[in-house]
């Protein structure tokens, strides 16, 4: 197999707004070959509380004499290290998540669920046949001890209407990747949490491959569906999305019904904020039907059952097995009603291998002047074969990309697959 990666140079007049600094926490995470024992006293020892150890193998500490916000960076690192033999060792820092946006009286205004208005998304149908469980949760904070806590949380569906600030390249600390990958290999009894996170709500100027929670391989990438069937002016296109629900489109009408904070309904709620709940329901509903589903059945039942038929505008192209995809709504609108058909007789598909290619350095210079601006390198694999990684069919590709250009909002970046697919994975970098 040989993966193709191009870094187009288009010298545009652009630019994405640059995030305020971070603020430090009084709040310490480490982790190394330690016991908590260990943790603890020498956290005494030296001035700090012990918080908690986290299903990550993470431990949370905090200094009372450092203040709960600060702009300053403390140099308590060094004495924790030479005390403890620590792999990892980072003072928390306030992360601007940007919130994706928070039945039945409110019933027939509910277009998105009852079917009155275009495509149904067949909730209504699956209801009917008693398919009603649902249990989710959402991120308890902004420091990434907060985050890991919330994402280690033993339920089956996790919904989270947040992400990196919109315009920004932002995603999980270590920590929280870790927390993903113990979510979906030890949770809900090994078969793995489903994380639904919302696909952002930048624009189409924006890129949502450049949200590190929407493009993990751990999560459902969730876009936007107005009632009108066109994306919403506030979506982001990406390849990291993989399917869509109904949401407002941001006017005064035509957006979703939810319970208000002061006990009330409101009936304006948008955003892919709204659209993730919605599709998180929806896989709730699915596990209903068959709670042996794991995290990568999810994802494929969800590929091979949403539709693309009728929405507007999906600047969709066909992959090499023969499937619509856009970048705008992923595989499609959700068709609770044909997954949760199909979920009972669902083969699980076999265990996840991990095939890595080495490391490739091109070493290529694009100068405003030059009348081609285009990097091209090839990446070849033969899927680990004859190894107990083997690799025989690929459900996702990581690529790991660094480059330098002084220029911000100049370079598209897109990954071509051996069979000729080529997904415009960043534009106007």
């Amino acid at each position: 197999m040989i993966f193709s990666i191009y870094l187009i140079f288009a010298l545009v007049p652009y630019a994405l707004p640059i995030n305020e600094s971070h603020r430090f926490s009084n709040t310490w995470l480490l982790q190394g070959q330690v016991t908590e024992e260990e943790v603890r006293k020498v956290s005494s020892r030296l001035g700090f509380d012990f918080l908690q150890k986290l299903p990550t193998s993470h431990f949370v500490l905090r200094r009372g004499d450092v203040p709960h916000r600060s702009s300053r960076r403390y140099s308590y690192n060094s004495s924790l290290r030479k005390a403890l033999n620590l792999t990892f060792i980072k003072q928390e820092q306030w992360i601007n998540v940007s919130l994706r946006q928070i039945m039945d009286p409110k019933w027939p205004q509910m277009w998105y669920l009852n079917g009155k208005s275009g495509p149904s998304m067949s909730v209504e149908n699956t209801w009917r046949k008693n398919i009603t469980a649902l249990r989710m949760i959402g991120p308890n904070g902004v420091l990434p001890s907060g985050q890991v806590i919330a994402l280690t949380t033993d339920v089956d569906v996790s919904s989270n209407s947040w992400g990196g600030t919109d315009g920004s390249f932002e995603g999980p600390s270590q920590p929280v990747k870790e927390a993903f990958v113990h979510g979906t290999s030890s949770l809900r009894g090994g078969k793995g949490v489903i994380y639904v996170f919302a696909g952002g709500n930048g624009g189409f100027d924006d890129n949502c491959n450049m949200d590190g929670y929407v493009n993990s391989i751990y999560t459902i990438g969730i876009n936007g569906v107005a009632r009108d069937l066109e994306p919403p002016g506030y979506a982001e296109p990406c390849s990291a999305v993989m399917a869509s629900a109904y949401t407002g489109k941001g006017g005064s009408s035509d957006n979703l019904c939810t319970t208000d904070v002061n006990g009330g309904c409101i009936n304006s709620f948008t955003g892919t904020s709204a659209a993730a709940p919605l599709a998180a329901g929806a896989l709730a509903l699915v596990l209903e039907a068959n709670q042996k589903l794991h995290w990568r059945d999810m994802q494929q039942l969800l590929i091979e059952t949403a539709k693309l038929d009728n929405l507007k505008y999906t600047e969709a192209q066909q992959n090499a097995v023969g499937r619509n995809v856009s970048h705008w709504f992923g595989y499609g609108l959700i068709d609770v009603e044909a997954m949760v058909q199909r979920a009972p007789t669902w083969q699980s598909l076999p265990e996840q291998h991990s095939c890595h290619t080495q490391v490739k350095y091109e070493m290529k210079t694009v100068k405003p002047k030059d009348t081609v601006r285009v990097v091209q390198s090839q990446i070849y694999t033969d899927g680990c074969n004859d190894t107990t990684y083997c690799v025989n069919r690929v459900e996702h590709v990581e690529a790991y990309i660094e480059f330098s250009y002084t220029t911000r909002g100049v370079i598209e970046l897109s990954l071509e697959s051996p069979s000729g697919t080529i997904p415009q994975t960043i534009r106007r970098l």
